[in-house]
């Protein structure tokens, strides 16, 4: 599996944050999840 070193992650109409989460889960620094919808947001 690839390792993201040093990347950024910006989630933009992240509904569940399944990018945001794969994106930490490859050791990213961080991740920010945006969601204008709260019914959406899971």
């Amino acid at each position: 599996m690839p390792v993201i070193q040093e990347a950024r992650c910006l989630n933009c109409f992240a509904g569940s944050g399944a990018l945001a989460i794969e994106a930490l889960s490859r050791y990213a620094p961080s991740a920010t999840l945006i969601e204008l919808e709260r019914s959406v947001a899971t």
